[in-house]
């Protein structure tokens, strides 16, 4: 786990961008790591995020929520409700990397 400060506003905005705009996945797989999250729900949306992206698939938003209910964890990511709300967490992408 990580010892940076736990900040639930960062992780939404972190986790938002990517949905917004998931391109951007490797960049934010070289700053950050699942054990980086504090939140589980939020370390779980991550974890899947990062497996898409680990074999070569784009984790956007649909793809994302199958992932995570093939897995058996959608509910721990917090639910389909979770997943809208992280997507509509934010206005762009722009930011993610600060």
């Amino acid at each position: 786990m990580s010892a940076t400060p736990h900040d639930r506003t960062a992780e939404i905005s972190v986790l938002g961008a990517l949905l917004l705009d998931p391109l951007r996945m490797p960049e934010v797989a070289a700053l950050l790591q699942p054990g980086d999250f504090f939140h589980e729900s939020h370390r779980v949306v991550f974890q899947a995020m990062a497996a898409l992206h680990e074999s070569g698939v784009i984790p956007d938003p649909l793809l994302l929520h199958d992932e995570l209910r093939r897995r058996g964890e959608l509910e721990r990511a917090g639910g389909p409700e979770a997943l809208a709300l992280l997507a509509e967490a934010v206005p762009t992408a722009a930011n993610v990397l600060h």
